[in-house]
């Protein structure tokens, strides 16, 4: 497998992880995630442990969904998802979940032989993590005033809700 990190990657978890606590949570097995951590934090500074860094079949998962019971049991209050694919999500778990546009630097990945990949074209994407990244900000900042206000009822579910599809 060849991958490579979109642009932006590093900066766009420095920030994030100042405001959240970061977790990779794959559907692939556990070695594939101890992968992917080492590839997107080698300096063990976003995945400081290994408990934050979870495969599907950790926890006996082998169907077709991933699901937060399996990261943080059953308060979903406060939990943010950011992921690729909506329908790897148990129906419980969506409205807690942000679809991240693909990154579609190789064809492969692609899976639509007519569209032209990053690679193809000789360009990247410019932007999208830092778009993605004032997103946050706003639903973070909105998050901890709604706290401050009401320390035992917020919901990040109802924050995002402000948002529609629109994240």
């Amino acid at each position: 497998m060849i991958t490579k990190l979109r642009p932006f990657v590093w900066r766009f978890l420095d920030e994030a992880s100042k405001m959240f606590e970061l977790y990779i949570y794959t559907k692939g097995n556990r070695y594939y995630a101890g992968l992917m951590a080492a590839l997107l934090d080698p300096r063990k500074e976003y995945f400081t442990s290994s408990s934050r860094v979870k495969s599907c079949k950790d926890h006996g998962i082998v169907g077709r969904y991933k699901s937060l019971d399996a990261v943080v049991g059953c308060n979903y209050s406060n939990v943010l998802i950011l992921d690729d694919t909506e329908e790897a999500w148990t129906k419980e778990s969506q409205d807690n979940l942000i679809v991240v546009e693909k990154y579609c630097f190789f064809r492969h990945k692609m899976g639509l032989p007519k569209c032209k990949s990053y690679a193809e074209l000789k360009t990247d994407e410019c932007g999208y993590l830092a778009a993605l990244l004032e997103v946050l900000k706003v639903i973070n900042r909105i998050f901890c005033d709604e706290l401050a206000i009401n320390p035992s009822g917020v919901d990040v579910r109802e924050v995002l809700q402000l948002f529609g599809n629109n994240c």
